[in-house]
């Protein structure tokens, strides 16, 4: 896919980010996945069945900033709101925030 061209004919980059909607809770859990899978590719098979408890606080920054990038949501900031739990707890909270983002 090519970018589109503006007014005066130049190529722009599309920026790949989706907005959030009721319906996704399963996109934001399959790319906190898509997220664990990568990261934890440099171990042999440490991302398969990791626990969000498996994971530290930097690790979860930098998953908190991949979804921020991937939703063009603010996540980061509302972070003190999530109780915490399992990563299916935590696409909740993500989908959610990513609610209030397009209400606002």
């Amino acid at each position: 896919m090519t970018a589109p061209k503006d007014s005066d004919g130049e190529q722009h980059a599309i920026h790949d980010t989706e907005r959030l909607t009721e319906m996704d809770r399963a996109g934001v859990r399959k790319e906190i996945q898509t997220f664990m899978d990568q990261y934890y590719a440099r171990e042999d098979g440490a991302g398969e069945g990791a626990e969000m408890y498996d994971i530290d606080s930097f690790t979860m920054v930098q998953l908190v900033l991949y979804l921020e990038d991937k939703f063009n949501i603010v996540i980061l900031e509302e972070l003190h709101g999530f109780s915490g739990g399992d990563f299916d707890a935590f696409a909740d909270f993500v989908a959610a925030a990513g609610q209030e983002n397009d209400a606002a």
